[in-house]
């Protein structure tokens, strides 16, 4: 992410949804949030909330909260 590229991008999704830890995958999901206009915000912290990580679900319930 920090080098713009496509592979950044793709090793950010993947920890995103598949890091052991659930602070990793809600930086991906915070590093991936600043590239996206708010829609897609909007859906990435909705799939954040189903991610079967009570941390993870709770800040992206505060940040959709936050959104609206």
């Amino acid at each position: 992410m920090g080098l713009g590229g496509d592979e950044a991008l793709d090793l950010a999704q993947h920890f995103g949804r598949h890091h052991p830890s659930d602070r990793l995958r809600l930086a991906s999901l915070e590093a991936r949030a600043i590239l996206l206009d708010e829609a897609g915000r909007d859906e990435l912290w909705r799939k954040a909330e189903r991610s079967g990580s009570r941390l993870v679900a709770a800040e992206a319930r505060l940040k959709r909260s936050k959104a609206a």
